[in-house]
């Protein structure tokens, strides 16, 4: 858990915005998402909404889905949540901001394919 922990906290939140403002709070949210497998009150579902709010995707997701791809191999109690978060992602309607991130970042380097083990990318 302490490597995809170390890796939200290395992105520089605070110049990121999510569906309810500054996403300087992101690491926090993505420690409880992390602690259980499934949600048990509304302090635990926060990041899902930060992420995926009324089918409008945040920018953030750029940022977090190659990480919740990684949560979604492992055995982390969090695993099934982010596999549930991920299809969230996938089904929702992005806004145009993300899309011309994710152009942007699709240009410069291949994207992997999350269902191959890393081995054989």
């Amino acid at each position: 858990m302490d490597a995809f922990l170390a890796r939200v906290d290395a992105i520089d939140w605070s110049s990121r915005e999510h569906a309810f403002g500054a996403a300087d709070d992101v690491p926090a949210m993505f420690r409880l998402f992390l602690q259980n497998e499934y949600s048990k009150d509304s302090r635990d579902i926060i990041l899902e909404l930060a992420l995926c709010h009324n089918g409008v995707i945040s920018n953030i997701a750029f940022d977090l889905v190659p990480i919740l791809v990684d949560v979604a191999k492992s055995e982390l109690p969090g695993r099934v949540r982010a596999i549930g978060l991920l299809g969230d992602v996938l089904h929702g309607r992005g806004t145009l901001a993300a899309a011309q991130r994710f152009a942007e970042r699709s240009a410069k380097k291949p994207a992997a394919n999350p269902f191959k083990p890393a081995e054989t990318i």
